[in-house]
């Protein structure tokens, strides 16, 4: 209770002072039940290709003489790229990522008669691709993921003052995981929507007309495009407000340089992450891990089923409820041990935008495990773990006044194994309170 009075008592100073001429003027939204915009929202097709190549080259060297003489230097040579394609859309999303790095150094120190020489290689590639369609614009969908990385790395001693012979230590690791998905439901990102409602507010404390339902989906669907005007474009605040302000403005006077900025300050505005939608996903996937050192090799290979549903609801423009559950089966097969793990996950989520300043999130999660191990050398054990977690975060911003956090949580979880005496519980909390108040700034 006294922590809830501090946290009240600050936030009310920041409402009473620190602001001035520019500070910000918008808060919430006028009509937060307003939900016509919301209900026809649908996903922009739209998507970039990026292609990226670098270079890096780097040298050393040290000559001394005298009574100590002593010679060292070396050489690093480093290529990497990247290629990415990324679609998103209400029909299909899809992304292929394929990037690769290649590192060589070569180093040495000593003098002239006495030194030690080394030469170190390596070279990293994979791919990465994931695709899932919705047939026939319904609610059902299909999905395939899959990615594969693998790594090679070789250190050499060409010569050396404590290595005699010098040793060679070579390294490989390959990993690839493929899944599959069956769907029924659709969930949408909304938080350019929101964006965009909030960017109605701040043109009517300019003097201009809000945005009509229509036209806030317009500018929506440019919002949702962000991502990818930051991956595109070196300077891609220009690119993007102008592709915003083009539908938002349509037929009225331009802005000024002051104005616009305004306007760009949607983008700081902590709204959280919002989503419309319920969706239930059935898959399976297949992994397998491989590593070798020298000629001694290790493979691990981990598969099963899993579950995921969510379901989420905006009351408003302020309120979102959400919930989600997840539950795996999986069984892992090693040269050392098996196991067979079952987990699972519920959690329950309020999001409250008390208005663009505030942002509160209450969360209740309940997890669990079942874990069977065996293997060679060890007879087969049992473990079972649950546990609860509680919390509670607010956010604040005050422009030129106040900024504050503060975080309640707790938990309890409890553990048992396969014989009686092994089970053991605990409750934990943590708080964090921490605010930066202004409390005095002029400019002259």
């Amino acid at each position: 209770m006294r922590l809830f009075t501090v946290i009240c008592g600050v936030a009310c100073i920041g409402l009473s002072g620190g602001q001035g001429g520019f500070a910000q003027t918008s808060v919430g939204f006028e009509d937060p039940a307003d939900l016509t915009a919301l209900t026809t929202y649908r996903l922009p097709d739209w998507g970039y290709r990026t292609w990226d190549l670098g270079f890096d080259l780097s040298g050393r060297g040290y000559d001394g003489h005298g009574a100590h003489p002593q010679v060292s230097g070396g050489v690093h040579l480093g290529l990497n790229s990247a290629w990415v394609v990324d679609h998103q859309g209400e029909d299909r999303t899809w992304r292929l990522d394929l990037n690769g790095d290649l590192d060589y150094s070569r180093s040495r120190y000593g003098n002239a008669e006495r030194y030690s020489s080394y030469r170190f290689f390596s070279g990293e590639g994979g791919i990465q691709a994931d695709w899932r369609a919705y047939p026939g614009k319904g609610d059902l969908s299909y999905g395939l993921e899959g990615r594969y990385e693998r790594d090679y790395s070789e250190w050499k001693g060409d010569r050396s003052l404590v290595l005699d012979p010098p040793v060679t230590d070579i390294q490989r690791t390959g990993d690839g995981r493929v899944a599959a998905t069956l769907g029924i439901g659709r969930l949408r990102d909304i938080t350019p929507l929101i964006r965009a409602a909030r960017l109605s507010e701040r043109l009517k404390v300019l003097g201009r007309p809000g945005l009509a339902p229509d036209r806030i989906r317009l500018v929506a669907e440019v919002l949702a495009r962000e991502s990818g005007y930051r991956m595109v474009f070196d300077r891609p605040d220009r690119q993007l407000w102008r592709d915003v302000l083009e539908p938002a403005l349509e037929g009225q006077e331009p802005l000024d340089p002051y104005e616009i900025m305004y306007l760009t300050e949607i983008l700081a505005e902590d709204l959280g992450f919002r989503r419309e939608g319920w969706q239930v996903l059935v898959g399976a996937s297949f992994q397998e891990t491989r590593r070798s050192l020298g000629d001694a090799t290790d493979s691990i290979v981990f598969k099963g089923p899993y579950l995921r549903m969510e379901w989420s609801r905006n009351l408003s423009l302020q309120h979102q409820l959400r919930l989600d559950a997840n539950l795996d089966h999986g069984f892992a097969r090693g040269a050392y041990s098996d196991q067979d793990r079952t987990s699972g996950r519920i959690s329950a989520e309020h999001l409250w935008n008390v208005s663009d300043r505030y942002l509160l999130t209450s969360d209740l999660a309940l997890n669990g495990m079942y874990l069977e191990s065996e293997g060679p050398l060890a007879d087969l054990a049992i473990t079972r773990v649950a546990y609860s977690t509680l919390s509670s975060d607010l956010r604040v911003r005050l422009e030129d006044s106040l900024a504050m956090t503060a975080r309640v949580r707790g938990s309890y979880q409890m553990n048992r194994g396969g014989d009686p005496k092994s089970y053991s519980h605990a409750w934990s909390w943590d708080y964090v309170l921490a605010f930066d108040y202004v409390l005095d700034r002029f400019l002259y």
